[in-house]
Parts: C-alpha cells; structure tokens; sequence
C-alpha cells in the first residue's frame, strides 16, 4: 500500500485493455491489447514482468522488465530491459514513479542477482540515478534525408550490386538463419540474434519489415532489416555484420536507403548507443544527430544499468556495450 490509497500488483493478462488505455493516455499513442499481448506475452525470452499501481481498482500506473537473452562477455545471460514507465498526470504527485522503479527491481531480486537495463529521458533519469542505477552511455538518433543525398548515384551503384547478386532480398527470418553462418563478437554485451528472438520481435502486426543480404562469393557476410511502416521514414531495425566489415556496412545501408526513396519515404532513422560499432558505421556513411527535439526520442537520451556486483565493474564501461536498434524501435 502506498500513502494508503495506491496498491501495486503484478500484471496478468486480464489487465492488459486497461494497460492499452494507460499507455494512450500517457503518451499520445493508440496502444492495442494485440500489441501489448504481443510486447509482454509471447516473448520467447519469456514473459514480461509488468507491476501495476491501482487506485480504486483502478489502473493508474506500471512498469514493466522484458527479459532478453544476452550475450555477456560470450556467455549467455537473461537480462532485463525496462520500459513503458507510466503514470497518469493526476497521480503524479504521489512518488508512483519511484514506488514502480523501487517495487519491481525488489521483486526481480527475489530471483537472483540483477542485470537490468533502460533507455532514458533526463526526467526519469534522476529517479533511476536515485535508486543507485547508473549512467553507461548516450543513445541517439541519426537520420539520412533523399533530400540531402546524390540518389542517382546510389540507385546505379546498388541496383548493379543487386543484378550481380551482391545484393538479395530475404524472404524471412527463417531463410536469413539458414544461410548465416558468422559468429556474434562475443567480446562485448550484446542480444542474442537467435531465430526464435528474431521471428517475434518481426511479428509486431502494426508494421512491415525488409530483409536484405550483402553476399561475398556466394556466402552471406551482412544483413540489414529496416521497419518499412512508420509514416514517411523507414527505421534501420538491425544491421548485422560479419567481423565488422565496412565495406559491407557501406552497401548495406545504401540498400537501405534506395529501397528507403524508391518507396517514396522521406527518411531513413537509426537509433543506437554512441558506443556501437553501428553509431561508426551510421556517422562515415553520412547519417546525421537528430537535430529536432521530437519525434519517440528525442536528439539524445541515456543508457542506464542496475548491475549486481556478482556481474563485475566491466559490465559498467561503456565500451562493452553493443546495442543495435532491434532493442528500441516500437518497443
């Protein structure tokens, strides 16, 4: 009980049309009980740890930790990705936020040491700080305008590239897995690409997603998945490389961009932490920082951890950390 009139319980799936409700009320945004039956249920993680606060019976406000297989330092680990921190405006006052922040961290406690993660605006930001998280690195948003760019000169270049069969579209998850044979670098902390992760985080009904294939004497070095049904912008979802290969970073995310303008979209986003291999790739391929404080993140937010001690220091610089935008985009 808080202040002897807010309850906090843990979530079930009968509570997920008021959750929608929440959700639109709080930021803008038609929320579906699809959608959030989808984001916490299906999960092949499994499923989402969403704590609830109520009034009156009444849903006013939650939280929630979607668990994520992770590869930390090349061991595999279950950790915790927060989001969706919400609270009507008319029970702001009452510290719901940090009894939702305090509330749910204990009760993942129970199950053993900590690893959670967040991306952050500075509001909700002190309140993490508050309750000892900390600060690992920046995320930001870069963009690349049709307006801005030589189109004539990528369209030659990559549809060559296409008809040479450098370039291939993939039909789906499955024959993506199939055919990528590379291995994840296993010296930072990154998601598991797993097939299982890949089908489900492509199966969020509200949009369209494309698959392209950068191959290398008949073998695929890199791939890249863009959202394709987002407004005027397709959103860069994932660029997945072999060793790091900035030849194919380059061909790729020009891919993306041709099929971006041919489609008639104004944009290309991408979304990443300063300190992933992509954040180099986006800058040297002419992407630009958001220079607008709009849009479902603004220029540049936070990355922040809770980490056990059991997990060590490293896990604290941000040079381990290799976030891709698979992690945020419409979730």
């Amino acid at each position: 009980m808080i202040n002897g009139k807010y309850v906090l319980e843990k979530a079930k799936r009968e509570d997920l049309g008021q959750i929608a409700i929440l959700f639109s009320k709080c930021f803008g945004v038609a929320g579906t009980e699809k959608f959030f039956q989808w984001k916490y249920f299906e999960n092949p993680a499994g499923e989402a740890f969403c704590l609830l606060v109520k009034h009156k019976s009444n849903i006013v406000g939650s939280y929630v930790m979607i668990p994520e297989d992770f590869s930390v330092f090349g061991k595999p680990k279950k950790i915790y990705k927060g989001c969706d921190l919400m609270v009507l405006p008319e029970h702001r006052s009452w510290g719901m936020a940090s009894s939702l922040i305090s509330g749910l961290t204990e009760r993942l406690s129970d199950s053993g040491p900590l690893f959670l993660h967040v991306i952050s605006l500075k509001a909700t930001a002190a309140l993490l700080l508050r309750h000892n998280w900390k600060k690992i690195d920046s995320i930001c948003r870069y963009f690349k305008a049709s307006i801005l760019m030589n189109i004539k000169f990528i369209s030659k270049n990559t549809e060559s590239l296409y008809r040479d069969g450098v370039l291939r579209e993939i039909s789906s998850v499955k024959e993506l897995m199939s055919i990528r044979s590379f291995k994840d670098n296993a010296s930072r902390i990154r998601i598991i690409k797993s097939q299982e992760y890949l089908q489900w985080r492509l199966s969020d009904t509200r949009y369209s997603y494309r698959i392209t294939g950068y191959f290398k004497n008949g073998c695929l070095r890199g791939s890249i998945i863009c959202n394709t049904g987002i407004g005027e912008a397709d959103y860069l979802i994932d660029l997945d490389l072999a060793d790091s290969d900035k030849e194919a970073a380059t061909i790729l995310l020009d891919a993306a961009y041709y099929q971006s303008s041919q489609s008639g979209r104004k944009l290309i986003i991408a979304i990443t932490n300063l300190s992933s291999t992509l954040n180099s790739h986006l800058i040297s391929n002419g992407y630009l920082r958001n220079p607008f404080q709009f849009g479902p993140l603004p220029d540049e937010i936070g990355l922040y951890a809770l980490i056990d001690n059991a997990h060590g220091s490293q896990c604290l610089n941000k040079n381990n950390w290799d976030i891709y935008p698979d992690s945020y985009d419409g979730i």
